[in-house]
C-alpha cells in the first residue's frame, strides 16, 4: 500500500481551464516544533516554545505583519482595509468602581476609628481653641464697636446736623477769633489746645451733659490760667472765654461779649510798641478744629440733602 505522500505526489495536476480566476490556489505549509525550550515569552501559542515559520514551523502568527504573510495576499481592496482593523478591547471599568468602593470603605473605616477618641480628643481641642476666641472676639467687639459709632455718627450727621446754629456759631466765633488774630497773630497758634477744650465743653454744655454752673466756672478757670499761670495779656486770656460765649451763649450774650472784646483788643493794641508790633505780624493762623469739624458738619449734611433731593427727583421723572 502506497503512502499518502506518494499518493499526493502522483496525483495529476489541475488543468488550467477548470482554474477558478478568482480563486487562490492553497499554500501549504509544513510544521515542526520548534527545538527552543520552552519558556513564556508573551507572544501567543509562541509562549509554549512553539514558533512559526515560513513553510517551516507550527502556530498562529501574532501580528498584521505575520498574519498577512502567513494567509496570503488579501482580496480586500486598499480601500477597505482600513475597516478591517481589529478594534480595540474596552476598558476595564469594574476597575474603578472596585476603586472607588475601595476608598469609600476605607474613609468610612476612618471615621469610625476617630469617633472613638472623639470624647477624649474634643475636651482637649476646646481648651486649645478656648483662648484663641476671646483673644479674637476682643478686637472683632473693638471693630464692631468703632464701626457701629462710625455709622451712626454719620448718619446723625447726615439726617440731623443743625445747620442754621452751626453757621452761626461758626461765624460769631470767627468774629472773635480775627479780632484775637488782628490783634496779635500768636494768639490762636499758642492756645489751639485751650480752644479745643472750650469747644467741645460749649458742646457739652449745649447738649445738656454739663449743667451752665459748671460751664460758667470752666470759662473762669480758663481765663485765670492764662492770665494768672501762663502771664500772657487781657486780649490773650480772655480770647477762649469770649469765643465759647460768642459760639453758644444768647443773642444778647453775643452782641455784649464781641463789643466787649473788642474794646479790650483796641486798648491794647494801642499800649504796644512799634517793635512788639513788629513781632506779632506775618504769622500763618490756623482755624480751631471745633470750627474745622462744624464746617465739616455742614458740609456732609448739605451733602447728603442734594443726594436725597436729586434720588427722589430722579424717582419722580422714571415715574
Amino acid at each position: 500500500m502506497a503512502s499518502l505522500s506518494h499518493i499526493i505526489s502522483a496525483s495529476p495536476p489541475t488543468p488550467t481551464f477548470l482554474r477558478l480566476p478568482l480563486l487562490r490556489e492553497p499554500r501549504f505549509k509544513q510544521f515542526v516544533i520548534s527545538p527552543k525550550p520552552i519558556a513564556f515569552t508573551g507572544r501567543g501559542l509562541g509562549s509554549f516554545g512553539v514558533s512559526y515559520r515560513r513553510n517551516v514551523g507550527l502556530g498562529f502568527p501574532c501580528n498584521a505583519v505575520e498574519r498577512e504573510d502567513w494567509m496570503g495576499d488579501s482580496s480586500i481592496p486598499d480601500q477597505m482595509k482600513h475597516l478591517a482593523k481589529e478594534a480595540p478591547n474596552p476598558p476595564n471599568k469594574w476597575l474603578l468602581f472596585s476603586g472607588f468602593a475601595l476608598l469609600l470603605y476605607t474613609w468610612r473605616a476612618i471615621l469610625w476609628e476617630l469617633s472613638k477618641y472623639e470624647s477624649v480628643l474634643l475636651p482637649v481641642v476646646n481648651i486649645i481653641l478656648d483662648p484663641i476666641k476671646l483673644l479674637l472676639r476682643i478686637p472683632m467687639l473693638l471693630l464692631s464697636a468703632i464701626y457701629t459709632f462710625v455709622v451712626y455718627t454719620f448718619q446723625t450727621i447726615c439726617f440731623y446736623t443743625p445747620v442754621p446754629e452751626l453757621t452761626r456759631v461758626i461765624f460769631f466765633s470767627s468774629i472773635v477769633l480775627s479780632i484775637g488774630g488782628a490783634v496779635s497773630t500768636d494768639s490762636i497758634d499758642s492756645q489751639k489746645h485751650l480752644l479745643s477744650l472750650a469747644g467741645i465743653v460749649s458742646f457739652l454744655t449745649v447738649c445738656g451733659y454739663v449743667p451752665e454752673v459748671l460751664f460758667w466756672v470752666f470759662l473762669s478757670g480758663l481765663f485765670s490760667y492764662s492770665f494768672f499761670v501762663r502771664k500772657t495779656d487781657v486780649v490773650l486770656a480772655g480770647l477762649t472765654p469770649a469765643t465759647a460765649l460768642a459760639a453758644i451763649g444768647e443773642p444778647w450774650v453775643r452782641g455784649f461779649v464781641i463789643i466787649l472784646y473788642l474794646v479790650v483788643a483796641i486798648v491794647q493794641y494801642s499800649k504796644y510798641t512799634e517793635v512788639e508790633r513788629a513781632k506779632m505780624r506775618g504769622k500763618m493762623v490756623m482755624t480751631p478744629l471745633p470750627l474745622q469739624v462744624a464746617a465739616l458738619s455742614i458740609g456732609i449734611s448739605m451733602a447728603a440733602a442734594w443726594a436725597r433731593h436729586r434720588h427722589l427727583l430722579w424717582m419722580a421723572m422714571a415715574s
